[in-house]
């Protein structure tokens, strides 16, 4: 068994999710199946945060919130990438 510590206070969210999204890609993979069939790819999550936010000014000014729904809320990709596109600067 291998000695690995996945406690929250060392794995955080996003790190867990990446986590997650690696083991149903490799188990996808043994069962030969594609990867987008349980899972999106981050590439096409950072593709539809970018058409979704394009335009998008008042989603950036301080106090304005904005609600993000994630249909599948498989690992909650496409939340963190929401996240990560929001607060980058611009």
């Amino acid at each position: 068994m291998a000695d690995v510590d996945l406690h929250p206070d060392r794995i955080d969210n996003l790190q867990m999710g990446y986590l997650f999204e690696h083991l149903v890609m490799r188990f996808n993979e043994q069962a030969n199946e594609e990867a987008g069939d349980h899972f999106t790819p981050r590439e096409v999550i950072r593709l539809m945060a970018n058409l979704v936010y394009t335009g998008e000014r008042d989603v950036y000014t301080p106090g304005i919130f904005r609600t993000i729904y994630d249909p599948a809320c498989g690992t909650g990709g496409m939340l963190s990438e929401s996240e990560k596109f929001i607060s980058r600067p611009e």
